[in-house]
Formats: C-alpha cells, sequence, structure tokens
C-alpha cells in the first residue's frame, strides 16, 4: 500500500506543470457561472484565482469554501486537472479523508460521475488516482467507504475503457 508521503510526491510530480493559464474554468469563475453571471463577471472573478501554481492552494479555505460550494460541478476537464491536486494534497495527510468533508465529499461525487471533466487526465494521472482512493478507503469509516468504493469503480471503468 502507498504511504501518504509518497502519494503526495507522485502527485506533485505527475501535476507539476499543471496550470489554467491556457484556458479551463477556475473556481471563483464556476462560482459566478451558477450565479448565472455574465461573461464579464466570470473574466473578473478568473483574476481573482490562482491559475499557475495549484501547490498555492494546498489546505487554503479558499479551495476548501468553493469546492464545498459546489464549483467542482462547473469545472471543465482543463479545471479539474488543475484542481485535483490540491484536493488530494490537501486530504492525504489526514487521518481520515472526513477530517476535511468539505473536500473529500466533493471529490468522491466528482471522481463517481461524468467521464468529461477527467478527458484530459492521462494513464498514470488516472492510476494515481486510483492508488489515493485505495488508500483513502483504508482510512475512512464503514460509513463512507461505500462512496470510496464506488468512486474507485467509475475510475477502474476509465481505466479500462480509456487507455
Amino acid at each position: 500500500m502507498n504511504s501518504s508521503t509518497d502519494l503526495i510526491r507522485r502527485t506533485e510530480e505527475m501535476f507539476d506543470r499543471t496550470s489554467l493559464l491556457e484556458g479551463g474554468i477556475s473556481l471563483r469563475e464556476a462560482i459566478v457561472m451558477d450565479n448565472y453571471g455574465t461573461m464579464t463577471e466570470r473574466k473578473e472573478a478568473r483574476t481573482q484565482d490562482e491559475l499557475t501554481d495549484w501547490r498555492r492552494l494546498v489546505g487554503t479555505d479558499h479551495l476548501k469554501r468553493h469546492v464545498d460550494a459546489g464549483a467542482l460541478c462547473f469545472v471543465d476537464a482543463l479545471g479539474m486537472r488543475f484542481y485535483l491536486p490540491p484536493c488530494f494534497v490537501t486530504i492525504l495527510p489526514l487521518d481520515n479523508p472526513d477530517d476535511c468533508p468539505e473536500i473529500s465529499r466533493a471529490v468522491l461525487f466528482h471522481l463517481s460521475g461524468a467521464d468529461e471533466q477527467f478527458a484530459l487526465l492521462n494513464q498514470r494521472q488516472t492510476v494515481l488516482i486510483r492508488d489515493i482512493l485505495l488508500h483513502w478507503e483504508q482510512k475512512t469509516d464503514r460509513w463512507h467507504r461505500r462512496s470510496v468504493a464506488e468512486a474507485i469503480r467509475s475510475v477502474a471503468r476509465r481505466l479500462s475503457t480509456q487507455y
């Protein structure tokens, strides 16, 4: 089984140059979209977001608040590729993923859902996500283990059909 430290290191390596500089929907922009904001409001919101280094988001209230508010529902594949790493690196050192429910539940929900948001992940990144979920499965309580198992099944299905 992979340790939290190893999974964090692999996340940092595999998502090293991931950014939103060439497009993708940012967290604040996603919230504006959810509120039926205009393109001008979206552009303004985007200027307030971190777009170059996802590591700056790890553990921040900004990440927790916007992910908890449903922003991941509105991010595209570029955005998901940028926001998954800080979500994972925020949760991996914790004793239980539900010690940060505002992120863990949203991530599990999305990993169990639409494939379009994960279209830009390569095979190595998808394998890493599976390994992270297997790690979470060992650390989570029985009540939430079903959600983790469902996400694992979805990621395994992506691995078997996309690569």
